[in-house]
């Protein structure tokens, strides 16, 4: 019988993926005969809230907005983290700092996700909701990341935006600025870097450390360097 109830509550629970973490150990409990009669009263009363529609997953650890499934974290159903000991008292003080986070991105009005509360979260704690940089730093980590670059020329008071993408070797670097006229040769063997650097392109310095690319600028550094070129959150 005991089995016949576990089958029925993967079946209503998308294969265990929207139960709780102990809710689904103490199903697997039970199947391997292990459960004692507290834990089998557990799992009934866990298949009847499921089949009347009524099974909540409960905070993870007591922190309102969070949950887990299979070690990753979620804010108000968003995957925003992963944990191998996500219910380890000794994570509590990270999952709550976590929920914060997350909420301060609810706020400015944007879907939290791991590139907003973990990688990017160095940018976007310092962030304000009247901000109008919210969507080009929230949406388009990619710019600022991954391979594809933004190449900034400024001529005769105009600057020209060039996006690229497919570019390799360097995917932290990702935005560079015209510093002066080209040289003759060019060889693409020589690597993009050193490329760019003999179109004339280089690094904007923006309070990064030496030869770092900008992921690793303070956003108040990101941001007066572009508005040093006369860049607008439009233009992205």
């Amino acid at each position: 019988m005991s089995n016949n109830v576990a089958i029925e509550i993967l079946k209503l629970s998308n294969d265990g993926v929207n139960l709780a973490g102990p809710d689904l150990a103490l199903v697997e409990l039970v199947v391997n005969g292990n459960a004692s009669a507290e834990g089998k009263a557990k799992m009934a009363k866990l298949y009847e809230d499921l089949r009347n529609g009524v099974y909540e997953v409960p905070w993870l650890q007591g922190i309102t907005g969070l949950t887990e499934s299979g070690g990753y974290i979620l804010y108000n159903g968003n995957v925003v983290e992963h944990y191998d000991e996500p219910y380890s008292p000794k994570n509590k003080s990270c999952l709550v700092d976590l929920a914060s986070r997350c909420a301060h991105i609810e706020e400015l009005g944007i879907k939290p996700s791991s590139h907003s509360v973990v990688w990017r979260w160095d940018w976007m704690r310092e962030l304000k909701s009247e901000s109008p940089w919210i969507s080009a730093l929230a949406t388009q980590f990619s710019l600022w990341e991954r391979p594809g670059q933004l190449l900034l020329h400024k001529a005769n008071g105009e600057v020209t935006l060039f996006r690229s993408g497919g570019v390799t070797g360097y995917s932290s670097l990702s935005l560079y600025i015209k510093e002066r006229e080209a040289e003759c040769s060019v060889d693409v063997d020589d690597g993009e870097y050193h490329v760019m650097r003999k179109l004339g392109f280089g690094i904007p310095q923006c309070g990064q450390p030496e030869h770092n690319g900008l992921i690793y600028a303070p956003l108040s550094g990101l941001l007066s360097k572009l508005a040093e070129f006369g860049v607008e959150p439009t233009h992205f």
